[in-house]
């Protein structure tokens, strides 16, 4: 086995998904063999890729288990025109992330933990110095940025995206999910869901794997579980609005800024519907804070300290309570449409 400070190896059962990086071909190691298996559909890919000019470096790698379901796995870096040229290449079905944590390295093949702690993120131990603060200095050694966290990136979320990307031709949609809880885990899925419903009862060209129907007890709204900001990554090619400088927390939904204080509180404009237990974040030039609701009095929010709050801050929820009890005390149905038909007669009742 190669030093893992030299290639970082991937010690989870690849199995039949594929792995790819950015100039560098990821060694997946087969347990009993130890020897990486390549498959020509990757090649395929991989020359339809270079020949459009979409990727100069790419390699993907398949392991194979010997099972006839086949996966492909893509990276998060792909844009949807990538996606389009690989489905017009490839017979095997696509698997997309389309929510959660983005990791700053291509296709998430990050050594910066290992190199660091010696924590491999590609073994699940990553520390994530990525999300730590850092400088950055021009080449005399000016300070440009301090105490920012150049290296955060905001978290996927591409659920105005999906139909998109079923055009496209991906058949699976992946949840990251990683030291998540399970309110995360039943909001962003059943979001996910009902998206997905909603595109399968507009559209007769498309069906769904199974049958049947899930119904929550609560209205799933993503932005309130934890998100370090929406953000569409390269689908749409690279843009501005990737990176999350400020703090690598989730910072909440946008509430307001504070236009008043008063003795024990202070007041927001808009007018929202903060609840005593609710858990807010404020940024401001004198920099970020959080704290919880006691009490709303009115208009006045009367917090538990007024630590960081100022005139012209802005306000955001990062917890709300009455949303977390509502999600906690759902129930998930799964149910399956039938149709029956009654006929009553003189000799009887049947049901068919």
């Amino acid at each position: 086995m190669p030093d893992p400070y030299d290639v970082d190896i991937f010690p989870h059962k690849i199995y039949t998904q594929v792995m790819c990086d950015l100039s560098l071909v990821v060694p997946c190691y087969n347990e009993e063999e130890a020897t990486p298996i390549f498959y020509s559909e990757a090649k395929k890919i991989i020359a339809a890729l270079k020949k459009s000019g979409a990727i100069k470096t790419f390699e993907f790698i398949f392991v194979d288990d010997g099972s006839k379901d086949r996966t492909l796995e893509i990276f998060r870096e792909l844009s949807k025109k990538d996606l389009e040229i690989i489905m017009a290449n490839t017979p095997i079905e696509i698997e997309a992330f389309v929510h959660g944590a983005l990791c700053m390295s291509h296709s998430g093949t990050c050594l910066m933990s290992a190199y660091f702690g010696g924590r491999r993120g590609n073994r699940g131990e990553c520390a994530q110095p990525c999300r730590l603060p850092y400088d950055l200095k021009d080449g005399s050694g000016r300070t440009i940025m301090a105490g920012k966290h150049l290296l955060s990136v905001r978290d996927l979320d591409l659920s105005e995206d999906l139909e998109a990307l079923i055009d496209a031709g991906i058949s699976s949609f992946k949840i990251e999910g990683r030291l998540k809880d399970v309110r995360y885990i039943k909001n962003v899925v059943n979001y996910y869901r009902r998206q997905i419903d909603d595109i399968l009862a507009r559209r007769k060209d498309i069906v769904r794997p199974s049958v049947g129907r899930t119904i929550t007890e609560f209205e799933p709204n993503p932005q309130k579980s934890f998100t370090r900001g929406a953000s569409q990554y390269m689908l749409h090619g690279k843009r501005s609005g990737v990176a999350s400088f400020d703090t690598p927390k989730a910072v909440g939904e946008y509430l307001g800024r504070i236009v008043s204080l008063t003795r024990k509180g202070f007041t927001l404009s808009p007018a929202c519907d903060l609840t005593a237990g609710d858990g807010i974040c404020i940024i401001s030039a004198e920099g970020m804070s959080g704290t919880n609701i006691n009490a709303v009095e009115g208009g006045n929010i009367i917090p538990n300290r007024m630590d960081g709050i100022v005139a012209g801050a802005d306000v955001y929820r990062n917890y709300d309570h009455r949303f977390a009890l509502a999600v906690d005390r759902s129930r998930t149905r799964r149910t399956i449409d039938a149709t029956a038909h009654l006929t009553l007669a003189a000799d009887g009742i049947s049901l068919t």
